[in-house]
């Protein structure tokens, strides 16, 4: 994708005392881009804590010894671990395909967090740019996306709805008020299209 907007040069040494590490110019230093960032990153966070409960929830075990287990894995590795006890465990095939599906999301989302996260960014008004061109094996394999500030608000506020759908899905793993009612939600256009090229695994 080529880019529209001002990004490093390839050289990160001729501006690594201010852009590399983050510090927009005063005209483009708002703070709705730094809040649209720390919204999405601190909703995922959410996920991670309704997975790890889903997991030792699946193990059976108390809460020390699941903790133990299962404390401080990463997203992939606690969702990996989901499905293959959901497997052996007999879940059937409706439900493993909702869990598939999740599991993709889920991902897609990850990867969105990831860019915000651990790349180089830039700004032109609404759209802010994410690369790790500087730190890729090979520059014509760099990662380069494109964010709106609109898009990341809107991601940060579906991010609960897959933790909802996480415990739909395993309906044990957290009490509930009695009158809750899952209502399913369209996938926002940005997280379906992260989901179908999810990077993780």
């Amino acid at each position: 994708m080529k880019s529209r907007l001002r990004i490093l040069p390839p050289d990160p040494m001729s501006e690594w005392t201010e852009k590399l590490h983050g510090f927009l110019d005063p005209a483009d230093d708002k703070p709705e881009h730094f809040a649209a960032i720390g919204r999405l990153i601190t909703a995922f966070n959410g996920i991670d804590v309704i997975l790890n409960m889903i997991l030792r929830h699946q193990l059976g075990a108390e809460t020390k010894i699941g903790r133990a287990i299962i404390g401080a894995m990463r997203t992939g590795d606690m969702l990996a671990s989901i499905k293959r006890l959901a497997k052996v465990t007999g879940m059937d095939d409706e439900r493993l395909a909702e869990l598939e599906a999740l599991h993709q999301d889920i991902n897609g989302l990850k990867d969105i967090r990831d860019d915000l996260a651990h790349k180089v960014w830039a700004v032109r008004g609404n759209e802010m740019s994410f690369s790790n061109a500087h730190v890729s094996r090979y520059l014509h394999e760099a990662d380069f996306e494109i964010y709106t500030i609109d898009e990341l608000n809107e991601l940060a506020r579906y991010a609960p709805h897959l933790s909802e759908r996480a415990l739909n899905i395993f309906p044990g793993a957290v009490s509930r008020a009695g009158d809750y009612k899952f209502v399913p939600k369209e996938n926002p256009a940005r997280l379906r299209a992260a989901s179908k090229g999810s990077r993780s695994r």
